[in-house]
């Protein structure tokens, strides 16, 4: 999952207008994955998987994961709407293919999680957007090789 989040962290800070938006510095690091918003900030960007949703053409090789991206402004609820709407455009659709580990088919916006409204405990506006990746896992972590197995269908010892 590491390479997922690498590749949309990319898509994210190599864009010049939402860098400006949330006056992202290498050094603020306010536009990042995780859970938390601890932290100096005005404006802050924050992103995460959440667990993976069944199919109903179930494989294991393929998932579809949610992604909820977090938008926090201490100062104007207006800019959390237009760094949101940013978001959308970069993110709905992008090209976020890992070479020789995951195919991602598609990220597709899925709509508003938490509708703009005012966080007490953070002390600014909040908006959640949440995005659907579907992706096929193409390889799998360790050096081991994949784990041989043999599904007997039936009773045995008949």
């Amino acid at each position: 999952m590491k390479e997922i989040y690498k590749a949309i962290t990319d898509v994210l800070v190599n864009d010049t207008d939402l860098k400006g938006y949330v006056d992202y510095t290498s050094k603020k690091v306010n536009i990042r994955r995780g859970f938390s918003i601890d932290g100096e900030w005005s404006k802050l960007v924050v992103f995460h998987l959440q667990g993976e949703l069944m199919a109903t053409d179930f494989s294991p090789q393929i998932r579809i994961v949610p992604l909820l991206v977090r938008v926090y402004d201490r100062e104007n609820d207006l800019t959390v709407d237009d760094i949101c709407e940013r978001i959308i455009l970069l993110l709905d659709g992008a090209d976020l293919d890992v070479v020789d580990k995951l195919h991602v088919f598609d990220c597709s916006y899925d709509g508003v999680l938490i509708p703009l409204s005012y966080n007490e405990s953070s002390k600014a506006w909040e908006k959640v957007l949440r995005f659907a990746l579907t992706f096929r896992v193409d390889s799998i972590a360790g050096t081991s090789g994949k784990p041989v197995r043999k599904r007997q269908i039936g009773r045995q010892g008949n």
